[in-house]
């Protein structure tokens, strides 16, 4: 007999297993909508929402180069096409290119890797059960 019908008082068994494929399949659901979501977000916060004057999104760009910028970054149908071709190139690996250095957005982010892992595995070292007392 398994815990779950022991709980209910219910004297039948249960398959070893399921329910922890059940719990798995159902983490894998939550988790594929939470991306959704998140990059639903992303995608309007940088490519929908951005105001009138592009200049004060980057202190350091001027009004001209920023104008410059975004006039690359056009809308060629629907919102909703234009989110589904983002993630497509994001499946792609392909991440833009940074409005400031012009550099790919994948190979900055691969730059500060080593960074990123030194600074996590210092803070395991420092603070391995991950609370502060």
């Amino acid at each position: 007999m398994c815990l779950g019908a022991r709980l209910r008082g219910a004297g039948k068994t249960c398959k070893p297993g399921r329910g922890v494929l059940r719990y798995l399949v159902g983490r894998l659901l939550w988790s594929a909508m939470l991306a959704a979501a998140v990059s639903v977000v992303t995608y309007v916060l940088f490519f929908v929402a951005p105001g009138a004057d592009p200049s004060a999104s980057n202190g350091y760009t001027t009004w001209n180069a920023a104008n410059a910028a975004s006039s690359k970054i056009t809308q060629h149908g629907s919102a909703i096409g234009e989110y589904f071709g983002f993630v497509y190139l994001v499946f792609q690996g392909d991440l833009g290119r940074s409005r400031s250095n012009h550099a790919p957005v994948a190979q900055l982010v691969g730059s500060a890797i080593p960074a990123t892992t030194s600074l996590v595995l210092g803070g395991v070292v420092v603070c391995p059960s991950g609370r502060i007392t």
